[in-house]
């Protein structure tokens, strides 16, 4: 077999944007072979999505800033060339999919691409059916794109670059809004692109647990904008689990739970990258012990006071398309409730809802005492943070620190005093250091931590919370949900809307699952999960790993799991039974 050809070379790349103080990426080299699929992992504001955007000449010919070394695509310089002449070569998909979505209707906006390729008509009917298929978004094929949630918008924005089938696809946390099961499809279809049809694909993704099983490369950036780590995945983890982690990266629980065993093991020089070779180390180590230890469930803390009331809530955009269907609930006082369901459910619909940004159609919504009917939004948001789905929904001051400071105006609060609190807050979310850049020159991740901030600064009694994971590193987002567990000890309550199972089952003490506008499951974590696990597949969900296996693992007295932290600790205090 011949050797595969370069097909992409970054030498030596350094790029300081126009509004920073210092270079974002630092001596960045890579080369990309054809048929290479490469996991770009880092923590958030590290310069990840700085680093492609450079790979089709966005930067340095849209985006002002200082830029050196050269960026080579399949033989063509992108500062010496025009963007244009790359997009038959290169396709992304940015993680913000409002970034590139220019059509008003689905079907335009798949097709756009194609057409511009200038094919016969009858090839690009083809293809756009055959991605709106493979997306599952034909029953969108005529909406309009503005009135989508934002999960349909990131499948379509896939669709619609899959269908111009270049040779190189760059995706930017292109699973992050959609829910499990649409997010396996999608990755099965990243694997089809890659191992069938040879494409070379550079994704950025937090969520690995299902992507690290195809990558044949990771390319690991620090906080610096310097690559740390190249190299196979199962080779880099042997050798620097704890640095990788260290840096924030995610690492997928079946790794996680498959190093925790091979501790007490014989050193490998490949960590498992399948969840089959992970669930066979763990296994093969359960059926070792001696014995199991003790397990006694964590206390169920008592309910407060409602302070969320929904009594038969009906909504509808459009006459006679209803999208929430009667639904009724409370959400007591100190309860981290997390609302989960697939895209489309009506999720987003709902807190917009509770938040008084929509008012019912029928029924009623009691936030805090005030009826959202009868109550300005102003008055409800003084007890009430949100944080958008999409955070630049809600940034508009021309600095980071000024973002916050206005929450204190609005209260009041100047001097030393709105300083010293606007200080804290930055610190809490980790943004200190950038404190005099502009919102909309951070990264998305970053921009999102701005986004809690604001929300937080007026301490609010409720916490609302739409997709708060978007583009987070494992620090920024434990620090995040962290300080919302600490604000519950304290009368806080946070509802939080997510499509991160293992983030719902770290921290909810509450799960509502919806589905087509109603709510089908309500109940603690465990029993959604364990009790519900098929029910929950079936509606587009998928539970976490650690469950699965611990389920598979029952009639070996393993216990009932949520996180994979608590069943490496549980194992930890096991008899040694590998050596």
């Amino acid at each position: 077999m011949s050797e595969a050809e370069t097909i992409l070379l970054v030498k030596d790349l350094y790029y300081k944007p126009l509004a920073a103080a210092e270079c974002i990426l630092n001596g960045v080299s890579l080369e990309l072979k054809t048929g290479d699929f490469v996991l770009l992992l880092g923590p958030s504001g590290c310069g990840k999505s700085m680093l492609i955007r450079c790979l089709n000449g966005l930067i340095p010919h849209l985006e002002e800033g200082e830029f050196q070394g050269s960026v080579v695509v399949k033989g063509k310089n992108t500062r010496e060339n025009p963007i244009h002449e790359f997009s038959p070569t290169i396709g992304m998909v940015f993680q913000n999919p409002d970034d590139q979505i220019l059509s008003l209707k689905v079907v335009d906006e798949v097709a756009w691409g194609v057409e511009n390729q200038g094919l016969p008509r009858e090839e690009i009917v083809r293809r756009v059916e055959e991605f709106l298929d493979l997306l599952e978004i034909r029953p969108l094929k005529d909406r309009l794109t503005f009135a989508i949630s934002g999960g349909q918008k990131q499948r379509v924005s896939i669709a619609a670059n899959l269908a111009m089938l270049q040779d190189i696809l760059v995706l930017d946390d292109p699973t992050t809004d959609l829910d499990p099961v649409c997010k396996t499809e999608v990755v099965q279809t990243l694997a089809h692109l890659n191992r069938t049809l040879g494409k070379t694909l550079i994704v950025i993704e937090h969520d690995l647990n299902d992507l690290i099983e195809l990558a044949n490369r990771i390319v690991v950036m620090d906080d610096s904008g310097r690559v740390r780590f190249d190299g196979e995945p199962g080779a880099i983890l042997a050798q620097h689990y704890e640095e990788v982690m260290s840096l924030g990266v995610n690492m997928p629980q079946h790794v996680e739970i498959a190093h925790a065993c091979l501790e007490h093991g014989p050193s490998l020089d490949r960590y498992p990258m399948l969840k089959e070779e992970a669930f066979a180390i763990l296994q093969a180590f359960v059926e070792k012990l001696p014995g199991l230890p003790a397990w006694s469930a964590p206390p169920k803390r008592p309910k407060g006071k409602a302070i969320v009331q929904v009594t038969d809530l009906e909504f509808a955009y459009e006459p006679g398309k209803p999208i929430l269907r009667g639904l009724s609930f409370e959400i007591y006082q100190e309860e981290f409730v997390a609302i989960i369901g697939a895209n489309g459910s009506g999720k987003s619909t709902l807190v917009n809802n509770l938040i008084g940004l929509l008012r019912p159609g029928a029924g009623q919504v009691v936030v805090d005492g005030h009826d959202t009917r009868k109550t300005k939004v102003s008055d409800l948001a003084k007890n009430i943070g949100y944080v958008f789905q999409n955070p630049d929904h809600q940034l508009f001051a021309n600095t980071v620190a000024s973002e916050v400071g206005f929450s204190f105006a609005a209260q009041g609060i100047t001097g030393d005093e709105a300083e010293r609190r606007t200080n804290e807050t930055l610190e809490i979310v980790g943004l200190a250091r950038l404190r005099d850049r502009h919102p909309f020159s951070l990264s998305r991740g970053q921009r999102q931590k701005l986004a809690v901030a604001t929300a937080l600064a007026h301490k609010p009694r409720i916490v609302l919370l739409d997709e708060p994971t978007t583009g987070q590193d494992r620090r920024a987002l434990s620090g995040i949900l962290n300080l919302m567990v600490e604000l519950g000890r304290q009368g806080n309550t946070t509802i939080m809307v997510t499509h991160d199972m293992d983030i719902v089952a770290a921290y909810a003490t509450r799960v509502i699952v919806m589905a087509e506008g109603k709510i089908v499951l309500d109940g603690p974590p465990e029993k959604v999960f364990y009790e519900n696990y098929e029910e929950l597949r079936g509606l587009n969900l998928k539970p976490p790993t650690v469950i699965e296996f611990c389920r598979r693992l029952q009639a070996h007295g393993l216990p009932r799991f949520l996180v994979t932290d608590d069943l490496i600790q549980y194992l930890e205090r096991a008899p040694v039974a590998m050596t």
